[in-house]
Formats: C-alpha cells, structure tokens, sequence
C-alpha cells in the first residue's frame, strides 16, 4: 500500500478523499495503543487485534499508481454471470446464499484477492472466463509478495487480460511472513517454463484499490484466496464498505488443517485478519479444505488440460503436474492436488455445483495449538449464534473440472451471452 489511492482529489460516497482515510488509519495504527482507539463506525470486532504500522505491510513506491480510474473501466466487460440476492447485506451478520442466484445479462463484478500459487492461477482463469474481473490484488502468502506479485502479472498475461494487479501486505497484521514453499516451490509457482511479466504492478496500493474501486462501484464481490490480510485492512480503514460490498466468498478454514492439524494455511498465516473478516457483518461464503479437498487434479484431469490446443493449456497442465507431486510426496493417501481456489469464483459463477450450509464460524486468534482455526458451530442447540457464513460442504467434482478445463481453452476470454 503507498500513500494514497492514485487519483489526487478523489472523494469517496461519504465526501473523504480515499488517500485521507488510508493516512488517517496510518497515523492510527502507529500508535503504540492503536487497538484502543475509538474508531467512529468501526465495528468493535474490527478493532480487536492491535495492527502493525501499514508501512511495515507493504512494498513502497515512490511511483505507486498508474491511475485507479482508469484501472476500474479496465476490466468492465459485459458478460453472463450469477448474481447472488443482496437484499439483507446492510443487516449485522447477514446471510446471502448463493442458492438463491438467478441469471443477469450484466456480469458478476469481482475483486480477486490471491497469493499465487498454483491454484490462484486457476482462479484468475475461471474468474476472468465467467466474471468482470476488475481487478487482481496480491498478499503475501504461498510465496513473498514480489513473487506472489510477479506471478498474477505473469497469469493476466498469458490470458491477454486488460485488468490492474496491485501489489499489497507484504506480512500478515501482527505476525511473520510464512509462505509454503514446500507446496508451490520457491517461486510460488515451479513447474512451468514461465515468461516474465510484462512490467510492475499498476500500483503497490492493494488496500487503497479496494477501497476506491469499492466505494466507486456497490455490488462488488471480494474473492480472497489467500491470507486475509488485505481485505482486513480495507474494511478497518473503510468500515463502510461492509455495507456496500456485494460480499465475501473467500477460500480458507475448514473443520480440519492442513499447516496445523486445526488451521488452514491461510488462516493460520493470519489469524487476526481472518477474525475481522469473519465478523465484518455482510454475506459470507466459505470454501473450506473440507469441500476443497473433493476437487483434486487427478492425472486424468490433468491429461483433459494437456490435450486442449496452445500454449496457456501446456504451461497449465505442467503446473499442476508440479503442484500434484507435491501434495503426492507428502501425503499418504491422496490421488491429487486440491485445487482449492477456484471454488471460491464457482461458488459464484456456478452455485448449483455446491451443496452447503448456513453455521456460526468464529476464528481461533490465541489457541498454542489452534491459532487460524474456523470454530463452525455445528450443535442442534436453540442458543447457537445466528449464522454468519455460508459453509461449502460439497462440490460436482466432475462438473466443475468441466468448468475449468472449458476456462483454460477458452484462453480466460469472457463466455458468450446466452
């Protein structure tokens, strides 16, 4: 994040320049009890764990924007897409369930969130063939930032896409960067022969993005695939955009771990982040290891990627035959991959792949041996908090390969209008 969100002057729904608020959480989160300053409309959850100075989350730029304008119009295609019922989404702790979508001739607008990552690359293929993708922001996570960075650049390439990627919290809120090298390589993405990217990021101002792009547009979709840490800081600095966000689907959690026996990689590298956006009050959709382990490249799956024609179709299916090996080598039962991140875009694009269920999900911030872990309150008790999430519990494993593979040959270019 730099100092402001490239366009001087802007001001938001609520008349404060987006570069005001940012400054304004900076010299906030600076001080030593920032977690015990009042916030004016802050939700008291946002408020919880005390933040890491947003200097210290991020790669600076003395030329941190190209212009965010102009990055929101990138990406503003017209296409079929799912849009989810937002009725009750200014309502605390609001349920939308994607069950209850119905098909708009205008597209799903999106935000995609990742830390790429070989299944983030797939993310941003599905996301790019079935929503308007308006933008790619990263975090650190699978990989350190500059790598994360450089290979969503290195995606939106390959796929000719027009749309922004910025650069953003190169550390989770509170704790050390910790990336899983021994999952995606050294690179966050071994296994391909990749070109370099293009050029830098459009900005190294993830945050302050999100913010512009959402008070500029209501209805947008954040897909976070990655640690939490941007999406968190963007709904501390702007407390407004729970109301106006179309809402979260979101790739983490589950009732089992994969980093500890109880918390999934994303969560456990940011706990603190993944509370506040647990408890940020609008529609919640969560894919979680329980549902993402049903969806595994499988060999065969794999071949279905290597047979289709051109080059984006080879530099896939190597790709995941990198990330199946991995996964294969250290684990004693498993056939593939879980390719865990395109779930959170079908969740939207292609909601009648999914069984779910609506529960109370709470985030372990203190546990020694629990920390990042989703408490999904699952008893048949009348005293169960009200639901907060819409937790993913199956997928048509078959069905949404088919989706993935139709993505990969279409080159990422937008499906046709029905």
């Amino acid at each position: 994040m730099g100092a402001g969100s490239g366009v001087p002057g802007s001001v938001t729904a609520e008349g404060v320049a987006a570069t005001e608020v940012v400054a304004c959480v900076v010299d906030v989160i600076d001080d030593e009890t920032a977690s015990s300053l009042p916030t004016p409309g802050l939700p008291t959850p946002l408020l919880a764990a005390p933040l890491l100075p947003l200097s210290s989350l991020h790669a600076t730029s003395s030329n941190a924007h190209h212009g965010t304008a102009s990055s929101l119009r990138a990406g503003d295609r017209r296409r079929p897409a799912i849009l989810l019922d937002s009725a009750a989404h200014n309502t605390p702790a609001s349920v939308t369930v994607a069950s209850s979508a119905y098909m708009s001739p205008t597209p799903l607008p999106i935000i995609l969130d990742c830390d790429p990552g070989h299944d983030d690359a797939i993310a941003i293929v599905v996301a790019a063939h079935h929503t308007n993708l308006l933008g790619i922001t990263t975090v650190a996570g699978n990989a350190p930032l500059d790598a994360t960075t450089s290979n969503a650049i290195i995606v939106r390439d390959l796929l000719g896409l027009e749309c922004p990627v910025h650069s953003g919290a190169n550390r989770p809120l509170t704790r050390p960067a910790r990336h899983a090298g021994y999952v995606h390589g050294e690179s966050g993405m071994d296994g391909a022969d990749l070109p370099p990217p293009s050029g830098p990021p459009a900005s190294h101002d993830a945050v302050g993005y999100i913010i512009e792009a959402c008070r500029a547009r209501e209805g947008i979709w954040l897909v976070p695939t990655g640690p939490l840490t941007n999406i968190a800081l963007a709904l501390r600095a702007a407390p407004d955009l729970a109301g106006r966000l179309g809402g979260i689907s979101l790739m983490g959690g589950g009732t089992f771990g994969n980093r500890t026996a109880a918390a999934e990689f994303n969560l456990w590298c940011d706990p603190e982040a993944a509370d506040m956006v647990f408890t940020y009050g609008g529609p919640l959709i969560m894919s979680g290891l329980d549902l993402t382990h049903q969806f595994q490249a499988l060999p065969q799956r794999i071949e279905a990627v290597r047979a289709l024609p051109g080059h984006l179709a080879a530099v896939l299916a190597d790709l995941f035959d990198f990330f199946s090996s991995t996964y294969r080598a250290r684990h004693h039962h498993i056939a593939g991959a879980p390719v865990h991140d395109p779930c959170a875009v079908m969740a939207l694009t292609h909601p009648h792949l999914f069984t779910r269920r609506l529960a109370h999900v709470e985030i372990e911030t203190r546990g020694r041996l629990t920390a990042g872990m989703t408490v999904i309150d699952q008893r048949d008790l009348k005293e169960v908090p009200d639901a907060n999430c819409d937790v993913l519990t199956g997928i048509d494993a078959d069905a949404a390969w088919d989706v993935v593979v139709a993505a990969i040959a279409s080159g990422g270019a937008p499906s046709a209008l029905p």
